[in-house]
């Protein structure tokens, strides 16, 4: 399992043969499902994403 720490690491890394960052889902599915592909035909890798919600007062 991937821990926050781990996170933190891959991160500071940045992006990279291994390491892909995203900032929400691909609206198509078929944009995703080729990242994946492409990690699990290599090396293996981590794809991150993240959201960010936002509150304003």
């Amino acid at each position: 399992m991937i821990t926050a720490e781990d996170i933190q690491l891959i991160v500071a890394s940045g992006e990279g043969y291994n390491a892909e960052f995203k900032v929400a889902v691909p609206a198509k599915v078929k944009e995703i499902t080729e990242e994946i592909c492409a990690f699990a035909n290599a090396a293996g890798g981590v794809l991150l994403i993240v959201t960010l919600f936002l509150k304003f007062c």
